[in-house]
């Protein structure tokens, strides 16, 4: 996740298919990319991917605006469907 306008500090968190956070990075508070590197899958399933700015109450009291670009790479013959909400 790398910010592409505006002084957006992101965060990106990875969920099971039973909604334990199994990955996250938090940037530190002057960088503009964050990203879940070599993150190996425990199972089958639905897995979803939160991007969100820095701040308490899951980003909702984050000061930071911006855009932002994102971008996923799979590995090792993964098969999958992505849907954006």
């Amino acid at each position: 996740m790398t910010t592409t306008d505006g002084n957006l500090i992101p965060v990106l968190s990875l969920s099971s298919p039973g909604d334990d956070v199994i990955a996250t990075n938090r940037t530190e508070s002057d960088e503009q990319e964050a990203q879940l590197l070599a993150v190996r899958l425990p199972g089958d399933g639905t897995y979803r991917i939160f991007a969100r700015r820095q701040g308490d109450n899951l980003g909702f009291n984050g000061v930071t605006t911006g855009s932002y670009e994102l971008e996923l790479t799979l590995r090792n013959g993964v098969n999958a469907t992505a849907s954006i909400l």
